[in-house]
């Protein structure tokens, strides 16, 4: 993939499979992404999400992610590491900050996957904004099609134009 790069800090480097992932998703509006634990999921989702935002197809990246994942800051921390994007957790921003305000300033929200029950009405809002990609990482816990979460998020995305789930578990 050839671009400039402006989001990335130096040296990430992607091993192959990365990039073969890489290609793969920057090519689809719509994605699933399954591949081993510890095989760069999360870094191939943030490379090819700097390469759409750097081409103009992308603006701004939601991520819903375990409560685990959440607590533990695990999106915050690649994103800090590997990227020069601004980032922030859901619940730091969720009241007294208008929609449009939030997506200026911030180029990732990442959000526990609970809070699809609790705010879904503005996760839709945000969502469904042009250019925002939506990244539901351990998409598989919402297999079950009558579970609560699992109508929380096709209400959420049910006009989001960018989705990708990504999981390392087998489907």
């Amino acid at each position: 993939m050839a671009f400039n790069q402006i989001y990335l800090k130096d040296g990430f480097t992607l091993f192959e499979n990365q990039k073969a992932n890489i290609r793969r998703l920057v090519t689809m509006r719509r994605a699933l992404l399954t591949d081993r634990v510890g095989s760069g999921k999360s870094l191939s989702t943030l490379y090819s999400f700097c390469y759409l935002k750097e081409k103009g197809f992308a603006d701004n990246m939601i991520v819903f992610t375990p409560l685990n994942a959440y607590t533990k800051r695990v999106w915050a921390k690649d994103i800090d590491k590997f990227t020069k994007l601004s980032c922030t957790d859901f619940d730091s921003v969720r009241t007294g900050t208008g929609v449009d305000n939030l997506l200026n300033t911030y180029d990732v929200i990442y959000c526990k996957h609970t809070h699809l029950k609790q705010d879904y009405e503005l996760l839709r809002v945000l969502c469904s904004k042009p250019k925002t990609l939506v990244v539901v990482d351990e998409v598989h816990a919402f297999k079950n099609p009558s579970s609560q979460l699992t109508m929380a998020l096709r209400h959420v995305i049910e006009n989001t134009q960018l989705f990708w789930g990504i999981t390392g578990t087998t489907l």
